[in-house]
């Protein structure tokens, strides 16, 4: 009988396990493939354990987390298997709770935003990389549903939070205007986890609105300095955080959860390293960088890594490789 805090029966890996951990569990096949080894002298087991969010444990054979947890023990185990041919025990936790990655969809080609080839290699970088969340800034109503609803849903398939973006320069659409058209990827989406909206206070009302409207539980960020919107969140029963603009933005009053946007993200770790050292001291849930819109954005593969990749491991505490 597993013990209290195990939730789940073992399985292994590669099973039918639907979401995070089974993209980690092919990561693991392919792994074992790669290197020939016979899968039966390679039994591996996972255990969905209520241990701190996204952390894992790798012991004897066994890999243990909550679910983005085992995704990422297996991503790591993974990695072993490809370095060494074997497991030794390992053990990963976040550094920080956000590690974010924001696209302004005016700078995505049109038939990207449709297509549903694009998406699902862009998701499974992410997740190698430990990024846990994707923030997608429209340009503004009308939008796709179904392709938004596809890709909120890849990225939950993938263990990332997917985050709609609503700024001031949405082609003049007003408040109420923005307010009417959020509720229809509200309800057709739901994989959005959080509405960043970077609006002027009396547009973020309406979206105050939508999200109470809505029913669902879906938090509503906006820049600090924001006391009026904060308060008709909290009146609304909307969860709200902040976020500011780092490493030269200051700690936001009060205890209000925080993360840091990081808009000229260096690409040398140790800067990085430097950058993220301040967020954890500044006590930051975590950061949040523009994903570059180039075409080797998504690509894992290519010979030189893609440098805004090493934020996700570094703010996840692994060496960036």
């Amino acid at each position: 009988m597993l013990s209290k805090t195990l939730l789940a029966i073992a399985v292994l890996a590669g099973g039918a396990l639907a979401g995070p951990v089974e993209f980690g569990s092919s990561e693991l096949d392919r792994a074992i493939a790669e290197r020939r080894i016979n899968p039966r002298l390679l039994r591996i087991k996972t255990e969905v354990a209520a241990d701190p969010p996204e952390s894992y444990r790798i012991v004897h054979g066994l890999i243990t987390g909550d679910l983005r947890g085992l995704m990422y023990g297996l991503l790591e185990a993974a990695r072993q298997i490809r370095a060494t041919g074997r497991l030794r025990i390992a053990h990963g936790a976040p550094s920080l709770a956000i590690r974010g990655v924001r696209l302004w969809l005016k700078d995505l080609d049109p038939e990207r935003f449709r297509s549903r080839e694009f998406w699902p290699p862009l998701f499974q970088t992410l997740a190698r990389n430990r990024f846990n969340r994707f923030n997608l800034v429209l340009p503004g109503p009308p939008v796709d549903v179904e392709s938004l609803r596809f890709i909120s849903q890849t990225a939950a398939d993938y263990g990332v939070d997917f985050t709609l973006g609503l700024w001031d320069d949405l082609e003049g659409q007003t408040g109420s205007e923005m307010g009417e058209a959020l509720a229809k990827p509200l309800s057709a989406c739901p994989s959005i986890r959080n509405v960043q909206s970077g609006l002027d206070p009396d547009a973020a009302m309406y979206v105050v609105r939508a999200l109470h409207d809505s029913g669902r539980r879906v938090t509503l960020e906006a820049a600090a300095g924001m006391p009026a919107v904060a308060a008709a969140a909290a009146g609304a029963g909307v969860p709200f955080q902040t976020w500011v603009t780092c490493p030269d933005g200051a700690r936001p009053e009060g205890r209000r959860p925080f993360y840091c946007e990081v808009p000229h993200p260096p690409r040398d770790p140790r800067a990085i390293g430097v950058i993220l050292t301040r967020l954890a001291e500044m006590g930051s849930a975590g950061f949040e960088i523009d994903m570059p819109a180039g075409a080797d954005a998504a690509d894992s593969s290519a010979p030189v890594p893609v440098p805004y990749l090493a934020w996700g491991l570094l703010g996840y505490g692994a060496a960036a490789k």
